[in-house]
């Protein structure tokens, strides 16, 4: 056993853990293998202070939606005015 508070598994299958990790097993693969949940997995890891890994999902950064996005994220309309439409600027 270790010593860290909340961790109960044995020495033997933290170096196992360690050793997926170095290799980029997946962490359904991780869990899986050591016949445990991906969430234990992610709760072992953080008990071994190893970094969260990014996510997987990537967003669609368009041009023509970055201003969008910031004016969205600015809290403004996403409309652009009503002048600017009819092209009567006043």
């Amino acid at each position: 056993m270790t010593g860290k508070p909340g961790s109960h598994w044995p020495e033997a299958k933290l170096a196992k853990l360690r050793e997926f990790e170095a290799q980029q097993v997946p962490i359904k693969e991780m869990a899986r293998r050591l016949k445990c949940s991906a969430s234990t997995i992610r709760r072992q890891r953080n008990h071994l202070h190893i970094a969260p890994r990014p996510s997987p999902i990537i967003y669609d950064q368009r041009p023509d939606q970055t201003e969008r996005i910031r004016r969205i994220q600015r809290g403004a309309s996403t409309l652009p005015p009503l002048a600017s439409l009819a092209g009567d600027e006043r």
